[in-house]
C-alpha cells in the first residue's frame, strides 16, 4: 500500500543559503594576499566567504541573488590546519547562533606527507574527515555542504613557478616530492609521486562525502585549475587576490544550483511491518534520510541514509524527507506503526 507524505514536522529547505561557513586551512583564509600585510591573514579577500569585488568570493556570488546572507558569512579556516583541526573547526560550526546553511570544506593540503606510511596517514585522515561530515551532518541536519579538491596540480603549479628562481629553490631537492631538480629541470617521476598522493586523498574525501546526501564533491573542480604565477602570492606558496578569484570561479562552477527551487518527493510503501521509502526529482535524489522514535520517547536526535526497507514496530513513528542532488530537501512526513 502506498501512502503520501503525511503533515510535515520540518519544513522545506531549498533555493540559495541565508548563510555561509567555510573551514579548512590557509587556501581559503587570504593568507599573504594583501602586499599591504604580508604574511597576515586578509579575509576580505578569501575566495570563499570574501567581501573583496576584485575576487568575487562563493558569498558575493550568492549576495548577488540573495540579500538575506548578507554579513552572515563565517571564516572558520585557520593557517595550518589539518583534518583533527578541520573537525573542531565542524564542531565550532554546529555551535553558532546564526545555523550555517551552506558549509565549505577545503581540507587534505597540510595533510599530505611524503614519508613511507602514506597508506597510515591517509587512512587516519579518512577516518577524521568521516567524524567532520557526521558532526556537520547531525548539528547542522539542514545544511548542504561542498567540499573540495586540491587547487591546482604539481605539473601546472611547477611549470607555473619555474622561471622564478626564488619559488623554484623551495621545491628543489632529491625527496620523492620535490618538484625540481638540481639543475632546475622539472623532475616528473616526483610530480606523478605527489599527484597520485593527492588524488588518493581526493578520493578519500570524494568516497565518504558520497555517503551523505547534503554533500556535494566538486567531482575535480578546483583540481581542473590550471596554475598561474599571477595566481600566487610573494610566498608562492598562497593565493593572490587574483588566485582566490580564480579558486572562487572553480567552485562556483561545481557547486549546488541554488536557483533549483524544487525540492523533491518521496513515498512510503507500507506491506505488514515492512515500509519501503521512495523518491524522485527532477534533478535527480541524492538519497533519502529518516528518523525512527519509540513510543513516548522524545523524537531521534538525527537522521540516518535510508539504504534498505525498514521495520517499523508497533507504536513507533517513522519520520523521513528526500533530498536532491541540489541539496534541497523535501518537508519531513510521518508514519505511525
Amino acid at each position: 500500500m502506498l501512502f503520501a507524505a503525511s503533515a510535515a514536522a520540518e519544513k522545506a529547505h531549498f533555493g540559495y543559503p541565508n548563510s555561509i561557513i567555510l573551514i579548512g586551512h590557509s587556501g581559503g583564509t587570504g593568507y599573504g594576499s594583501d602586499p599591504n600585510r604580508p604574511g597576515a591573514d586578509a579575509i576580505e579577500n578569501s575566495w570563499a566567504t570574501g567581501t573583496n569585488p576584485v575576487v568575487d568570493s562563493v558569498y558575493l556570488r550568492i549576495l548577488a541573488q540573495n540579500a538575506g546572507i548578507r554579513n552572515h558569512a563565517v571564516n572558520s579556516a585557520r593557517d595550518g590546519a589539518k583534518i583533527r583541526d578541520i573537525l573542531g573547526q565542524a564542531a565550532g560550526a554546529t555551535r553558532l547562533k546564526t545555523k550555517p546553511e551552506l558549509v565549505l570544506i577545503q581540507g587534505m593540503d597540510n595533510d599530505i606527507t611524503c614519508s613511507g606510511d602514506q597508506a597510515a596517514h591517509l587512512a587516519d585522515f579518512k577516518t577524521t574527515f568521516t567524524k567532520v561530515l557526521r558532526t556537520l551532518s547531525r548539528g547542522l541536519p539542514n545544511a548542504r555542504i561542498f567540499v573540495t579538491s586540491q587547487l591546482g596540480r604539481p605539473l601546472t603549479y611547477a611549470r607555473a613557478i619555474q622561471s622564478v628562481p626564488d619559488a623554484r629553490q623551495t621545491q628543489t631537492g632529491t625527496g620523492p616530492c620535490d618538484l625540481f631538480d638540481q639543475a632546475g629541470n622539472i623532475a616528473l617521476e616526483h610530480v606523478s609521486f605527489l599527484t597520485q598522493i593527492i588524488e588518493s586523498y581526493e578520493h578519500a574525501e570524494a568516497d565518504v562525502c558520497a555517503g551523505y546526501v547534503h554533500c556535494r564533491y566538486d567531482g575535480g573542480a578546483m583540481a581542473s585549475g590550471v596554475d598561474q604565477l599571477e595566481y600566487l602570492g610573494p610566498d608562492f606558496s598562497h593565493l593572490s587576490i587574483s588566485g582566490h578569484g580564480w579558486a572562487a570561479a572553480l567552485a562556483w562552477s561545481a557547486i549546488f544550483d541554488f536557483a533549483d527551487a524544487s525540492a523533491p518527493v518521496s513515498q512510503a510503501a507500507r506491506a505488514g511491518r515492512t515500509v519501503t521509502l521512495s523518491a524522485s526529482a527532477d534533478v535527480g535524489v541524492s538519497g533519502i534520510e529518516y528518523k525512527l522514535t519509540a513510543p513516548k520517547k522524545k523524537p531521534a536526535k538525527w537522521f540516518t541514509r535510508y539504504t534498505k526497507p525498514l521495520t517499523l514496530k508497533h507504536g513507533w513513528t517513522l519520520t523521513w524527507r528526500a533530498v536532491d542532488v541540489n541539496g534541497n530537501s523535501e518537508a519531513t512526513h510521518s508514519l505511525r506503526g
